[in-house]
């Protein structure tokens, strides 16, 4: 039995082609779903995902990513493989095709954990597209069992896994990013994890916190629903301004994301040491998402 798992919120167009490319070739796929609002829903009930074993569990999104993840491995069960991956993680046809094989060669080792090679895909902000085919191997195949599940703020790890894991240079996986998107997991992931170890020490994440909680906002996705409809209270505005030539990026891109990829016809002429202020640009919102 091989399962694919995986979580999303509101990420539609890139849910299709996940699913469409994986489900084919799997026993079952097992959706963990943030209680989207862009069709996501209505599609993951429809008969053509009916057609190819899609289970869809709605768990209210809260922040938590390593708390979604386990989600599937609990609906999953604790027999057979799960196969995993992000929205913007498509399998090449060949290793979708071959997940079974995958398994059985796996299985054959004594293997328990499975990776695959990362190719990236980058898109500049002229619609150029870069690509890399890297050295880093993600874990997204594993054996399931009684304790196995997710550890971690952010990135995740698995915990309670015997065995050993084995790598298949000769299948990848395309990790397709945009130049918003990774300002926006830029901001995200300070908002989680503080950024690099020296705003841990300065406490200036905290304050960022604090700022956030005095405004009632409690999670990173309600500051950047607030975001993106310009109902930002004026102390964060502030606070962006203020920090747009931090040394830490994770920090500017707040100001980015704001003023640079979500409402540039606010940005009255303001700049920082990334993007120069361009009179005219145009929104990039779209494709900004978790």
């Amino acid at each position: 039995m091989v399962t694919y798992g995986l979580i999303t919120w509101n990420r539609f167009e890139e849910l299709q082609k996940v699913i469409r490319r994986v489900s084919p070739h799997v026993d079952r796929t097992v959706v963990v779903d943030g209680d989207s609002r862009d069709g996501s829903l209505e599609w993951l009930r429809s008969t053509e995902c009916t057609r190819m074993n899609v289970e869809v569990f709605v768990h209210p999104w809260q922040d938590d990513f390593i708390k979604q993840r386990n989600y599937y491995i609990q609906h999953a069960g604790q027999d057979g493989w799960l196969l995993t991956t992000d929205t913007d993680e498509l399998l090449e046809d060949s290793a979708a095709y071959s997940i079974k094989n995958i398994v059985a060669s796996a299985e054959s080792q004594e293997a328990t954990l499975c990776r695959f090679r990362a190719h990236d895909i980058h898109v500049d902000e002229n619609g150029k597209v870069n690509t890399n085919l890297t050295n880093y191997y993600e874990p997204m195949l594993f054996k399931l069992g009684k304790n196995v599940r997710y550890t971690g703020i952010l990135h995740h790890s698995l915990h309670k896994l015997p065995g050993k894991t084995v790598d298949f240079p000769e299948y990848r996986y395309y990790h397709v990013k945009s130049i918003p998107n990774m300002w926006f997991h830029g901001a995200r992931n300070y908002w989680h994890s503080a950024g690099v170890g020296k705003d841990k020490r300065d406490g200036m994440q905290e304050k960022f916190r604090k700022l956030c909680t005095a405004q009632g906002i409690k999670y990173f996705h309600e500051l950047a629903e607030m975001m993106r409809a310009r109902i930002l209270p004026e102390p964060i505005i502030e606070w962006l301004k203020e920090h747009r030539d931090h040394g830490n990026p994770e920090i500017r891109a707040y100001f980015n994301c704001y003023y640079v990829f979500m409402h540039p016809d606010l940005n009255w002429g303001m700049s920082n040491m990334d993007f120069p202020f361009q009179e005219g640009r145009k929104s990039t919102l779209k494709g900004m998402h978790f």
